[in-house]
């Protein structure tokens, strides 16, 4: 059942998608925060700390969690909104390494991609999934409760980052 859930949630994300850019919006790969509903967004290429820096602004901040890898933005109304695109957040090693405890976090509360948060917390006959190599992927909803803060769904335009990994 998870399986087919994972793999249903896909293929309507792609058909979101799709019609989001027929109405006239434009995706971009990368994070976006929203603090008293201005929005910040965190793009670069793969690896560039996109979900580390993500993840140490919602960890410390009032900031509440728009996207983690696909963000809609749109002109509205004379300015730019930014709408979140639901994704797997796939945590890797190097970011769980930033964050003491919560790798131990993440498996202690038996995240999976495959179970809603409900699931996760209610169940623990769940079928514990080992972890694709070098990293944990949860739901949004599941990194929101992981960080305890609230996501949302948009937020007007307000900072781009480029962040890059420096040593």
């Amino acid at each position: 059942e998870g399986a087919l859930r994972l793999n249903l949630m896909r293929v309507l994300r792609e058909l979101a998608m799709g019609v989001a850019q027929l109405r006239s919006g434009r995706f971009l790969h990368a994070s976006a925060i929203a603090v008293e509903g201005r929005a910040l967004v965190i793009t670069g290429p793969r690896q560039a700390g996109k979900t580390s820096l993500l993840t140490y602004l919602l960890a410390n901040s009032p900031a509440q969690f728009l996207c983690n890898d696909r963000v809609l933005v749109k002109w509205y109304d004379g300015s730019i909104r930014l709408h979140g695109m639901p994704t797997i957040v796939s945590l890797r090693d190097g970011t769980l390494d930033l964050f003491p405890g919560m790798r131990q976090s993440i498996e202690n509360q038996r995240f999976t991609t495959r179970a809603t948060l409900a699931e996760a917390c209610a169940s623990r006959a769940l079928p514990q999934l080992p972890p694709k190599e070098g990293r944990h992927s949860l739901s949004p909803h599941q990194y929101c409760s992981l960080l305890d803060c609230a996501p949302v769904q948009a937020a007007t335009g307000a900072a781009l980052l480029f962040p890059r990994q420096t040593g």
